[in-house]
């Protein structure tokens, strides 16, 4: 079985279904296609895919670029990763959601992108709430 890097070498890009929750509500498991392509430069709000020390393949958004390193995450995670350049295998041109294909590079998912990631510090603000609330709810029922 060839590798990503060994796919995207000899077409030009890779095709695959999502597994895994952390690009929700963008990208559905089991659902959606992305396709990777590479690129001479990741821009920030960029979805690259990188493989881990460990071997695994995992597709985040490029939040910020600092020393030269990538800091990603998932759309659905609150959780920030330091990804050295070597590691980024490509950045997602496409994707496909019910047969129907998608740019990355669409005026309409760019905004969407900055949108998502601008919004991330509410979102954690209202999960602690929520979570809490749920907490002291069932404490005092």
């Amino acid at each position: 079985m060839s590798s990503p890097e060994e796919i995207i070498d000899e077409l030009g890009y890779y095709c695959a279904t999502v597994h895994g929750c952390s690009m929700y509500p963008l990208l559905i498991d089991r659902r959606d296609s992305v396709y990777i392509k590479k690129k001479p430069r990741y821009d920030k709000y960029d979805v690259v895919l990188f493989r881990r020390s460990s071997g695994q393949l995992v597709l985040h958004r490029l939040r910020r670029i600092k020393n030269g390193k990538y800091i990603c995450s998932g759309d659905n995670d609150r959780v920030f990763e330091t990804v050295e350049p070597y590691m980024v295998i490509g950045y997602m041109s496409e994707f496909s959601r019910n047969g129907s294909i998608k740019s990355a590079d669409s005026f309409l998912y760019r905004a969407y992108g900055r949108i998502w990631a601008f919004s991330m510090p509410t979102k954690q603000i209202l999960q602690f709430v929520y979570k809490w609330s749920v907490i002291l709810k069932n404490k005092f029922s």
